[in-house]
Parts: C-alpha cells; structure tokens; sequence
C-alpha cells in the first residue's frame, strides 16, 4: 500500500463514488486516503409520482426548486433524461423563471454543470436551518415549491416553509442505502495506527454505517482515532454514540474538510489527545 507523507491516512466513509476526488485533494497535503464506503447512493426508478411532478414542473407551476446534495442534482436530471425519453417532457432544461435554492457550494456547481444556469440562492453555510432561513427572508408564503430530496432526510425544510405560508411538494429522487465493506477493507482499516489515523464523516448515516461495518469494538476503536466532521449535525450523531469529534468544518463541504484538516496537521502531530493509542 502507498504511505503518506505526513504519516497519517484518512478513511472516507461515504459513497465509492463519491471518494476519488476527495483521495486526490487528501494527496496533494501528503495524506493517504483509503475508501471505505458505507453506504450506497441510488436513483429512485422513474414512475408515474416523479413524472407529474416534472410534467407540472415544467407547466410552471411550481416558483421554487430545492436541491440540498450533489445526489440530489445528479438525481434529479438524471430523472428528467428518462421523463424527456419517456415523451412525458420535452426538455431536461428547467424553466427560466424557476427559482432554484441550493444548499452547499458543491451542490450549487454541480447544478451549473448539469443544468447550465445559475442557482438563485445559496446560504453561507451547508446546513438546511440556514437553508430555510434564506428562503424566509426571500418570502415564500403563498409560493409552491418542489423540494427533490433523499428518501430518509431530518425532516426539517418542508415543516418549516409550510409554517410560513408555502406549499412545498416533498419528491424522492434517491435513497441512501447502508452496506458493508467487504472483510478485507475492514481489516485494513483496523490495521492503521489510531494515533495516526482520521476518520472522515459527512452525514449522520455514515456514522451509522462505519460502526456497523466495524462490528464489535468499533466505537472503542473510533474513540482512539482522529475524528473529522463536515458539520455539526453529525457531530452530533457521533457524540450520540459516545464518539468526541476532534475537528469539525466550519465550510460544509469536501474542500471545505480538506482545509480543515490541512489548518490541523499541526495539532495533529502535537496534540497529547492520542498519544496513548500509539504505544
């Protein structure tokens, strides 16, 4: 296995698809990044529920579109490619008059790349409290908006906007399944150095997942490595299971961990937090 120049390696509990640009940025500041993906992400099947909500999409009856991940927007026009080849809707472009709120910088890229316009709104930060503030200060009392989300999510948007007067269409467009790394990651992941080693979490559901597929003991071994949150919703679920979270980013999304634990080789390398898993 390649080493890292710091002497440290991070594991990436998400989605295998999802980890390859994350392994390159850990690269380029000496860190050895290694793929231990806890979770699957797939498109929900086209079916007659997301084609009338596309075919209303594009009659204009909705103000607002919500898209709150990546997975999200790769979803959903991937979606909207089957509906266009299905002849239930002409086009995979959105209506110009739709207004589009994106939660995280990745996502609103991603929606540029995909659907080639601009977002209309993007908090400061990545998490969906502030994402529903925005969307107060904007107004949508009276408004009707369609909100592409994952099948399990925290439930906070759709309660929150319809308080305040909106109407807003929940549609599943994929679902996060857990799964189990085969037994060959798992024994590398368990033969790394706690002291040196740094588990990456982005989403309450890969805390889950990691100590699943870590079986028994694996909140103890969580507890003697280096943790790394995207936020303070999964710091959360990580003291939830008893698990302190060392570091955790204050720009939530994957640049934004990198820089996190760029800032932090220092404290790292002479924190006394961990000193004692290295003996």
């Amino acid at each position: 296995m390649t080493t890292s120049v710091t002497g440290y390696t991070a594991i990436i509990t998400r989605a295998e698809d999802s980890c390859d640009s994350l392994a390159e940025s850990f690269g380029k500041i000496g860190i050895l990044a290694i793929s231990f993906p806890v979770f699957r992400i797939e498109t929900c099947a086209y079916s007659d529920q997301i084609k009338e909500a596309f075919q209303e999409l594009h009659k204009g009856s909705f103000e607002w579109l919500i898209l709150t991940s990546i997975n999200g927007v790769r979803s959903l026009h991937g979606l909207l490619e089957q509906a266009k080849a299905a002849g239930d809707v002409t086009s995979t472009r959105l209506p110009p008059e739709l207004s589009v709120a994106v939660q995280g910088k990745a996502t609103a890229t991603a929606f540029k790349q995909l659907f080639g316009r601009e977002h209309t709104l993007l908090p400061g930060t990545a998490v969906a409290e502030d994402l529903c503030e925005a969307l107060l200060r904007a107004g949508v009392s009276g408004k009707r908006i369609l909100l592409a989300m994952a099948a399990r999510t925290r439930g906070i948007i759709k309660p929150q906007l319809e308080r305040a007067g909106a109407d807003v269409r929940e549609l599943v467009v994929y679902s996060n399944s857990l799964i189990t790394p085969g037994a060959e990651a798992c024994d590398i992941v368990r033969m790394q150095n706690p002291a040196k080693t740094i588990f990456i979490f982005f989403s309450p559901s890969a805390v889950v997942g990691t100590i699943q597929a870590l079986g028994e003991n694996g909140t103890e071994f969580l507890a003697r490595c280096w943790i790394a949150s995207i936020g303070p919703i999964t710091s959360a679920k990580l003291r939830e299971i008893g698990v302190s979270c060392d570091l955790e980013a204050s720009e939530h999304d994957e640049q934004g961990v990198v820089k996190l634990i760029r800032e932090n080789l220092d404290y790292l390398k002479t924190s006394a937090k961990k000193i004692k898993s290295s003996h």
